[in-house]
């Protein structure tokens, strides 16, 4: 029986996509600030570049076509600015109920990847702390204990004192979320629906493999009512 749901973040419990889009939006206002561009131009060439699967080098990008702006920030004051902006997301509506609802019923957690400073901002603009109690940002410890390291999956593992037959990860990406949970023996769902940043991709190993793939938010919910 399932004693425990643990969520990965990004795509799983909000939309990725809203976040870049928050961050770029911050950006696009701090160069034009003191610019003769205007903030949607530039905003507008942040996210063509997103919306075209570029990754990585966006602001570079953006600074070529618009050289005035280099002047004003680096590459990395502008990297740092995105990830510590304070970003406009919110959780999706039918996970927010289902974790309203729940919160007597199973164990809950979240296990997330990615920038510490970045991370530690979405989960506080979404407010999940008040509805999920144990929050593990694995970039706490450094990179090197991200997905699909086991450390986070043992400690709540440890913390709740649950096997692995009593715990659920549900995540989206098929290249690291399920690895480490399905070696411990837990169950595992990946929530696959189109607008998310891994949607479409395929596991490249059996092992990293998902047990289930649910494709609506509605028939997640379903699921783990069931349960």
């Amino acid at each position: 029986m399932i004693r425990g749901v643990v969520f990965d973040l990004d795509d799983t419990l909000y939309l990725e996509r809203d976040y870049v889009r928050s961050g770029f939006s911050f950006i696009a206002e701090l160069l034009t600030k003191d610019a003769s561009i205007s903030k949607e131009e530039v905003f507008g060439c942040l996210w063509g570049f997103f919306l075209q699967g570029e990754k990585g080098n966006i602001f570079d990008q953006c600074l070529e076509r618009y050289p005035i702006l280099r002047e004003q920030f680096t590459i990395d004051e502008l990297v740092t600015s995105y990830r510590g902006h304070r970003p406009l997301i919110n959780l999706f509506p039918e996970i927010k109920d289902w974790l309203g609802q729940n919160q007597g019923r199973f164990y809950l957690g979240i296990i997330s990847d990615g920038p510490l400073e970045s991370q530690q901002a979405k989960v506080d603009s979404l407010g999940v702390k008040e509805i999920i109690p144990s929050i593990i940002l694995t970039d706490t410890w450094g990179k090197e204990f991200w997905k699909p390291n086991p450390r986070s999956f043992q400690l709540l593992s440890d913390q709740w004192g649950l096997k692995g037959d009593e715990l659920l990860y549900i995540g989206d990406n098929p290249a690291k979320d399920f690895i480490a949970p399905k070696k411990m023996g837990w169950k595992t769902i990946r929530l696959s629906m189109a607008g998310q940043l891994h949607y479409g991709r395929k596991p490249l190993t059996a092992a990293a493999a998902p047990e289930q793939e649910i494709n609506s938010l509605e028939a997640l919910i379903e699921n783990l009512n069931g349960i």
